[in-house]
């Protein structure tokens, strides 16, 4: 899992200079971050029919718990939803961190409005 970390990590890059000219003005921060080790964020994608953001993650550690997802943007809303992006469940938001309940080798997929 830490390999997959190191070599595949997600960022929003922003360039805070006004006329895109000065390149050691250049933040990098990931646009999510999971708050436990032993979970996994497979993919991030757009939703097909809603201006949503899908995440899709998975725990591999045979564990159990409760997840935090902690977003660099202002997170509106956060509903759980079926792998064909039908949603099930709306999820609590708090301070751009969306919370949710996970089991043993779980594939969850996660809706986000920002």
């Amino acid at each position: 899992m830490e390999a997959k970390k190191i070599t595949n990590p997600l960022y929003i890059v922003e360039n805070l200079s006004r006329d895109n000219r000065d390149k050691n003005k250049i933040r990098i921060e990931p646009l999510v971050v999971v708050e436990k080790d032993n979970l996994v964020i497979e993919s991030i994608k757009k939703a097909e029919d809603r201006d949503t953001i899908i995440l899709r993650l998975y725990e591999p550690c045979n564990h159990r718990g409760k997840a935090i997802l902690r977003f660099i943007k202002p997170i509106r809303k956060a509903w759980r939803t079926t792998i064909l992006e039908d949603r099930v469940k709306e999820l609590k938001v708090i301070n751009n961190k969306v919370f949710y309940d996970y089991k043993p080798f779980e594939v969850v997929t996660i809706e986000v409005l920002i």
